[in-house]
């Protein structure tokens, strides 16, 4: 119901898809398998338990990017409407 109030405030469907995208897309890909790796080899490496921190940093910082921009768009996208 969130999702069908929120697609029939917004004109541009693509705006609100492209938020979806963003937050839904990097926790699928790159957040949970961090942490599901995480609980199923607690004894990891320290040269494994680098990598997988520099992949989470690093996604997090362009998941963050691409939903500050979604978020910008959709703002502006509100605002023309009304």
């Amino acid at each position: 119901m969130i999702i069908f109030g929120m697609a029939t405030c917004i004109d541009k469907m693509s705006v609100f898809i492209n938020l979806l995208g963003s937050v839904c897309g990097t926790l699928l890909s790159y957040t949970i398998p961090f942490i599901i790796c995480y609980l199923e080899d607690i004894h990891m490496p320290l040269h494994k338990s680098f990598i997988n921190w520099t992949i989470l940093v690093i996604t997090s910082t362009f998941a963050g990017i691409g939903t500050y921009s979604s978020l910008v768009a959709l703002v502006n996208n509100i605002n023309e409407n009304v």
